[in-house]
């Protein structure tokens, strides 16, 4: 008799993380799939755990041995990052005045930006007062020669925007002066695009500047501040940041014979199953859509019915959005998965 030994597939994985919903918080999970190799897979994860997945983990990178039957093995990494969380609407106005708000340092930064009043401590850079009001962020530039300080915004929500702008005011003075980078995000850090970039010495006057945020309508975003020092006299400030939409939400077309769903969730926060009461009269059918703070649909369906329930006990802790429409209606409402 012949025997033919076939070699089992390579062993791989994937993973999905899910993010921790605040600084401080241990809401984290990392879900790992294994394929190939031989079945009866051990796990070693850098934080100690034998499961296969991670739950109730806090930010951070957690690296891990996958080891089949056989003895052969698979190594990777999982990055929990937070969610974009707190979700703000427009308009929206930070001064700093109070605090940093929902601002928050990035730990890959160097150094912090700081909350400052009047004129910074070094000389012959900096601003002497705030742009408006007594506070301001800034950078400081002496003892931080050549280093990066990153503060990221909080996420705002531009799902139903029709023409959103940012304004801020920044402060770029001393002859040794560096660059002042700003980026966006549209996944919640996962990857970052630079929308601006002011190099050089800027004068002793804070300047304002506007951007158009048309391109990231229907998106949740985050924005990051990269203030990047030259020399000891090239402090960065900014102040003032706002965001607005002068043309209102997306509205209705009023040249449609249809009318515009309205509907309720309830509970909200929810944990286990979400209702949704739709309250538009008529015979007028409605598809649906379940969506994440990355943009992505993550469930959806048609002919909603009058009174439908959706499953949403294994949705990580977060915020998400459930849009309701039709043949060019639509009504997006936000709700809080909880765990």
């Amino acid at each position: 008799a012949t025997v033919t030994l076939q070699e089992p597939d390579k062993l791989n994985y994937t993973i999905e993380t899910y993010g921790v919903s605040m600084p401080g918080a241990s809401d984290g999970a990392v879900d790992l799939s294994i394929s190939g190799g031989v079945p009866g897979y051990n796990y070693a994860w850098s934080n100690g755990s034998p499961q296969q997945d991670l739950n109730n983990v806090e930010v951070g990178t957690y690296t891990f041995t996958v080891y089949d039957s056989y003895g052969c093995e698979v190594e990777g990494e999982a990055v929990v990052d937070y969610l974009c969380n707190p979700m703000l609407e427009m308009p929206y106005d930070e001064g700093f005045e109070t605090d940093m708000g929902d601002w928050r340092p990035l730990p890959t930064g160097d150094f912090d930006w700081m909350r400052h009043t009047d004129g910074t401590p070094t000389a012959l850079t900096g601003p002497e007062n705030a742009a408006e009001g007594d506070f301001y962020l800034y950078a400081e530039a002496d003892g931080h020669a050549n280093q990066l300080a990153l503060i990221q915004s909080p996420c705002f929500d531009l799902m139903q925007s029709s023409a959103p702008k940012m304004t801020f005011d920044y402060h770029l003075f001393g002859d040794q002066m560096g660059q002042l980078q700003l980026r966006i995000t549209e996944n919640a850090g996962g990857s970052w695009e630079q929308i601006l970039n002011v190099n050089g010495d800027q004068g002793t006057d804070w300047q304002t500047v506007t951007i158009d945020l048309t391109p990231y309508v229907g998106k949740v975003v985050s924005f990051l501040f990269v203030a990047k020092i030259g020399g000891e006299r090239s402090d960065i400030a900014i102040d003032m940041f706002q965001i607005e939409d002068p043309a209102g939400p997306t509205g209705v077309n009023p040249d449609l014979d249809l009318e515009t769903p309205t509907f309720s969730l309830y509970p909200n926060p929810v944990s286990e199953l979400l209702n949704i009461e739709l309250n538009t009269p008529g015979s007028t059918a409605y598809n649906w859509q379940m969506i994440d703070a990355m943009g992505r649909i993550l469930q959806q369906g048609e002919q909603l019915t009058a009174h439908q329930q959706i499953a949403v006990d294994r949705l990580p802790a977060g915020v998400y959005w459930l849009r309701v429409f039709n043949e060019g209606q639509e009504r997006v409402e936000r709700f809080v998965a909880q765990r």
